[in-house]
């Protein structure tokens, strides 16, 4: 599977409110872009929606170290 169809599988499964399961593949595509500053910053977003706050916090912080902006 591409990287482009993981996007779109993690986004559907986002908006089927299934974070836990975007998260495994945000988390996968992090594996080979450590440098994505939007994909620490998605996987902040999945950490906050199952209640992980401490891995939400380190993953945004880290988004916007690389230079992500939320604006």
């Amino acid at each position: 599977m591409t990287e482009f169809e993981l996007f779109k599988q993690a986004k559907k499964l986002v908006e089927q409110e299934k974070f836990s399961d975007a998260l495994k593949i945000y988390q996968k595509l992090l594996d080979t872009n450590q440098t994505d500053a939007y994909l620490w910053y998605k996987i902040g977003e999945m950490f906050e929606e199952v209640k992980n706050h401490k891995e939400a916090v380190i993953h945004i912080e880290k988004a916007h170290s690389l230079g992500y902006s939320d604006e």
